[in-house]
C-alpha cells in the first residue's frame, strides 16, 4: 500500500457519513449520499459479542435506537435489526459497509476499544480491510490500537485521535497526560495524527505537523473552518459538506 495521505488531505471527509435529521448517522442511507457527492468517509467500527464488527458509534444504543443495550455485550443480528432513530435505517455490518462503498471513495476507520483491549476484534476488522481495494485508514483513541496495526499490519496507514482531554475527567489525570502529549506515538508511529479542533491552536499539534499530517475534526460552521484552515493539512466536517 502506497503511504501517501492524499486521499485523505484532498477533500474533505464527511463525518459519520453524510447524515441529517432524516438519514442517521453511520448508516448505508449517509454512507450512499457521502459517494454520491464524492466525500471520503469517516466512520465507526464496534465489536459484538459474537465477535462480529458493526458499524457504529456509541458505546450503548441509547442515543441512536432508544435502547441501554451495550453494543459489546449484543450480538451481531440483534445489532443489525436494530432501526436507527425513526428510520428504516439498520445498523449495518462492517462487511456490508465495504460492500457498498467498494473503493468509490476513501475510508477512514475509528476502531472503538471501549477501555478494553480485544485483539480478537482487531483481527476481524484488519482482515476484512486486508481483502478491500479501496483506499482507507485506520485510527483510534486508543493508542494500543494503533500500536497493533503499527506491529501486525504496518503497510496499513495509521493514525493517533487525540482529544480534548482537558474536558474528560472520566480519564484520570495520568491517562488525558499521557495520551494528550502523545508518548505512545513513539511505539504506534502514526502516519497521521487526527486532532479535536477544540483543542487547536497548539504547540504539540504544530509540532507533529512537521512530522506527519493533521487532520481536523470535527468542523460544523464555516466559521470553525476559516479558524483552523491553516492549523491543519485535512478536515473532517458536518453540516458544512
Amino acid at each position: 500500500m502506497s503511504r501517501s495521505l492524499r486521499f485523505l488531505t484532498a477533500q474533505p471527509i464527511a463525518h459519520r457519513g453524510l447524515h441529517n435529521d432524516k438519514v442517521p448517522e453511520n448508516s448505508l442511507a449517509a454512507f450512499r449520499a457521502a459517494i454520491k457527492k464524492g466525500y471520503a468517509i469517516e466512520l465507526d467500527v464496534h465489536a459484538t459479542a459474537d465477535g462480529g464488527v458493526v458499524v457504529f458509534h456509541d458505546d450503548d444504543l441509547r442515543r441512536m435506537a432508544n435502547k441501554r443495550t451495550k453494543v459489546k455485550k449484543t450480538e451481531t443480528a440483534k445489532l443489525t435489526a436494530t432501526t436507527l432513530r425513526d428510520t428504516k435505517e439498520k445498523i449495518p455490518t462492517f462487511e456490508e459497509v465495504l460492500k457498498l462503498v467498494d473503493g468509490k471513495v476513501p475510508l477512514l476507520v475509528e476502531l472503538k476499544s471501549d477501555g478494553a483491549f480485544d485483539d480478537n476484534f482487531l483481527f476481524v476488522t484488519a482482515n476484512l480491510l486486508k481483502n478491500y481495494e479501496g483506499k482507507f485508514a485506520i485510527q483510534s483513541f486508543d493508542p494500543r490500537i494503533v500500536a497493533y496495526f503499527c506491529k501486525h499490519y504496518p503497510k496499513m496507514l495509521r493514525g493517533q485521535l487525540v482529544s480534548d482531554f482537558k474536558r474528560d475527567k472520566s480519564l484520570g489525570w495520568l491517562k488525558r497526560l499521557i495520551i494528550s502529549h502523545m508518548w505512545y506515538n513513539k511505539i504506534s508511529q502514526p502516519d497521521f495524527v487526527s486532532y479535536d479542533i477544540r483543542a487547536l491552536p497548539c504547540r504539540r499539534a504544530t509540532k507533529i505537523r512537521q512530522q506527519v499530517p493533521v487532520l481536523g475534526w470535527t468542523i460544523r460552521s464555516e466559521a470553525e473552518f476559516e479558524r483552523v484552515k491553516k492549523l491543519c493539512d485535512g478536515f473532517i466536517c458536518e453540516d458544512i459538506l
